[in-house]
């Protein structure tokens, strides 16, 4: 049984503790606002962006939804804005190292949230820039014995 609605079949656990799908979705929106609200204190709020990292599994996925629910929920009175200045999903596209159509699957899924997205190849995050070495440049390691 749930621990939260004692009535439904347990779905989810989670350090021993049963809940019900419906349940343990309210509760992770729940941490995840008081979060977000315990973390506007420490930041001068309404200059805060924030980028979410996204790589197509579940715990992205689910970061980023919460995070799209979050900019788009109607507020009312002092929160009457939306938490963040502005949401970006970021993706940083492995197709190089693993073919396929990912990124296009990639890309469909954060234009369901309406953020913004920016997506850089693997292979353009090591090329160096104009004047500068890569930043992580391949260097000949040599083993002693």
């Amino acid at each position: 049984m749930c621990v939260k609605c004692k009535a439904a079949k347990p779905s989810v656990t989670i350090r021993r503790i049963l809940y019900c799908k419906q349940c343990f979705v309210r509760a992770s929106v729940v941490k995840f606002r008081a979060a977000i609200a315990k973390s506007r204190k420490r930041v001068d709020w309404p200059r805060t962006k924030v980028l979410v990292a996204f790589s197509g599994g579940a715990a992205s996925s689910a970061l980023l939804k919460l995070t799209a629910d979050l900019q788009r929920m109607e507020r009312k009175g002092t929160d009457a804005e939306p938490p963040f200045t502005a949401a970006v999903v970021g993706h940083i596209d492995e197709s190089c190292l693993f073919p396929g159509d990912q990124e296009n699957v990639i890309r469909a899924i954060a234009a369901e949230t309406d953020l913004d997205y920016n997506s850089l190849a693997l292979e353009d995050a090591f090329a160096p820039e104009e004047g500068r070495a890569a930043p992580l440049s391949p260097r000949a390691h040599t083993q002693t014995s």
